[in-house]
């Protein structure tokens, strides 16, 4: 079973890395995937994450009080409604489009009523 874990933490580092780069895919449900899974296969993983720039900045708060920095807030949201721009202006179908804005308005109303904001 720790083999598993640690191959789902390893998914999960994989996509939250490569969200960075491609606006498509979220990244905070991937590192705190990665967390879970790494804390689950092997202390060492687990600790080794909590100590990176990644954990400390977007994920520690969120966490532990379940909140986020303003500042961090603020970039989430402008990088998500920049993603959905170009994805939106890039879809051709119907169907594409509304799909998008359905994501992005859950994406917004999450970030911005079920997170409480910290200073």
């Amino acid at each position: 079973m720790k083999y598993i874990y640690l191959a789902a933490g390893a998914v999960c580092m994989f996509f939250g890395i490569f969200g960075t780069l491609v606006p498509v895919l979220p990244v905070i449900p991937f590192f705190l995937g990665m967390l879970f899974f790494f804390a689950k296969s092997s202390q060492e993983l687990y600790d080794w994450f909590v100590s990176t720039k990644i954990y400390k900045r977007y994920l520690k708060t969120l966490v532990k009080d379940r909140s986020l920095p303003l500042k961090v807030k603020i970039v989430l949201l402008a990088y998500a409604l920049a993603a959905s721009a170009a994805l939106f202006l890039a879809a051709d179908m119907l169907a594409s489009r509304i799909f998008i804005v359905v994501m992005f308005a859950v994406r917004y109303i999450t970030i911005l009523f079920f997170i409480k904001t910290t200073r």
